[in-house]
């Protein structure tokens, strides 16, 4: 089955008529596009330019990207209300910086299922990351998956400075 199959078997088993799901994710897309630049300095300023997936510090700006913590997609597939739509798309909170290779390897997936199958998977930030979807997913009443300490959010995500003269972004021997 191709990848569009499988989307529309899991949108309608999600109880997302096909066509509320692609209205929703125009809609959510859209002001993604409008917001994204604003919230980018606002999540800069809030996290320190750490980078919680892979846990390295950014030095400067255009090395990351934000991503969403619950992806637009799955959140359209389990029936983002239509009045969420717009603040979901730009809520900070389910906002983080992520380096472009990360966030395109975790794409629309959940934060246990992505860092379960990557070479990230012993990140020390892994339990923040789970709440913080959680916190979300509840946020929006969408379905949650795993459960958490929820004191875990209070504090930071753990990051480390990235050496300056490499490229590749290997972090700083201690």
């Amino acid at each position: 089955m191709s990848r569009a199959g499988v989307l529309a078997a899991v949108v309608l088993a999600a109880g997302v008529g096909a066509s509320e799901y692609e209205e929703c994710k125009r809609a959510v897309d859209a002001a993604w596009d409008l917001g994204r630049d604003k919230q980018f300095d606002k999540v800069w300023g809030r996290d320190g330019q750490c980078a919680p997936y892979s846990t390295l510090t950014a030095r400067e700006k255009f090395e990351v990207t934000l991503d969403h913590v619950v992806s637009r997609t799955t959140a359209c597939e389990e029936g983002l209300k239509r009045e969420e739509w717009d603040r979901f798309a730009i809520d900070p909170d389910n906002l983080v910086l992520a380096y472009s290779s990360v966030n395109s390897s975790k794409q629309d997936k959940r934060i246990a299922d992505w860092l379960g199958t990557n070479r990230y998977s012993k990140n020390t930030n892994k339990q923040w990351a789970l709440c913080r979807e959680n916190l979300i997913l509840d946020r929006y009443e969408l379905k949650k998956v795993e459960t958490c300490d929820e004191a875990v959010l209070d504090r930071k995500p753990v990051c480390q400075p990235v050496a300056v003269w490499r490229t590749r972004y290997v972090p700083v021997r201690q």
